[in-house]
C-alpha cells in the first residue's frame, strides 16, 4: 500500500480541530441543562455511528480478529474513551474551555 502523507495530515488536522472544539459544544450542551454524562454519550455515540462503516469494511472476512479482541476494545472504549470524555467534560462544567484544553494537553507532562 502506497502512503499518503497528505491524507494523514488532512486526518490529523481533521482530528485535532474536531477535538479542540468538542469543549465548546460541551459548554453549550451542558449550559443547555445536558449533563457532562449525556453528551459524552451523543459525542461517543456519534462517532460510533460514523467509523462503524470503515470499521466495517475493513473487518471483512477477518471477524476472529475482533473476537479475539473484543474485550480490550470494549475496555479501551470505556475507560480510553468514554471515562476521559466525562472527566473532561465535567472541568469544562467548572472552569473556562480554554483552560480545560489546556489541562489536558499538558496533563503528562504535569504527571512527570
Amino acid at each position: 500500500m502506497q502512503s499518503r502523507p497528505a491524507v494523514g495530515a488532512a486526518l490529523a488536522l481533521l482530528s485535532a480541530v474536531t477535538f479542540a472544539t468538542s469543549g465548546t459544544f460541551a459548554r453549550s450542551l451542558i449550559e443547555a441543562g445536558w449533563s457532562a454524562e449525556a453528551a459524552v454519550i451523543a459525542r461517543v455515540g456519534v462517532a460510533a455511528l460514523v467509523l462503524a462503516i470503515p470499521a466495517l469494511l475493513s473487518l471483512r472476512g477477518r471477524w476472529h480478529v475482533l473476537r479475539s479482541n473484543g474485550a480490550a476494545v470494549v475496555l479501551f472504549g470505556l475507560l480510553g474513551v468514554a471515562l476521559a470524555q466525562v472527566c473532561f467534560f465535567n472541568a469544562v462544567r467548572y472552569l473556562p474551555v480554554g483552560i480545560a484544553l489546556l489541562l489536558e494537553y499538558l496533563g503528562i507532562i504535569l504527571v512527570v
